[in-house]
């Protein structure tokens, strides 16, 4: 039977899912942006930030069976001359690897970001040597603008940020 795969909004009661998901699959891969040592938002946190999330903020969940596989969190900026920017982050728990879950979640995001009045361009950070998302963020049509020397240390050894982007308009 095939595995049936939800993407839908986060929602206020899902706090506890998120931070368990979080703390779960930041030792599943060096691309994250959070090591599993730093420091982690407790519930009361993140529950009031679920509640105030707003038109600027889109939290979005990628569920099996109940199981929280995927999240991905894109905010726009709030400065005046830099609202026509936004930017994301996607994690997928690494077992669901290959079942285009991220895929799912930035066309989810994307369809959600091109309804934004005003909204011109979509950033990103990702590792160099993450041949996964740079695949998957060239597939949706991001391209690279340029990268950050040594912006990651992971166990002593750096790695360079690619700077990407997407214009809307």
């Amino acid at each position: 039977m095939e595995e049936r795969i939800i993407i839908r909004k986060a929602k206020e009661e899902d706090a506890g899912k998120i931070l368990e998901f979080v703390k779960s699959i930041r030792t599943e891969s060096i691309f994250l942006g959070s090591h599993p040592d730093d420091k982690m938002p407790d519930l009361a946190t993140e529950t009031r930030l679920l509640r105030e999330l707003d038109d600027n903020m889109y939290w979005l969940l990628a569920t099996i069976d109940d199981e929280l596989v995927g999240v991905l969190t894109f905010e726009r900026n709030i400065k005046i001359k830099e609202k026509h920017r936004a930017s994301f982050g996607v994690s997928v728990r690494k077992e669901h690897w290959g079942k285009k879950i991220g895929n799912s979640l930035m066309e989810e995001m994307l369809e959600y970001a091109r309804n934004m009045e005003g909204l011109e361009k979509i950033e990103l950070e990702v590792f160099d040597d993450n041949d996964r998302g740079l695949a998957l963020y060239r597939k949706h049509g991001f391209e690279e603008e340029g990268r950050i020397s040594k912006a990651f240390v992971v166990d002593g050894e750096y790695h360079d940020a690619v700077i990407m982007s997407l214009f809307l308009k």
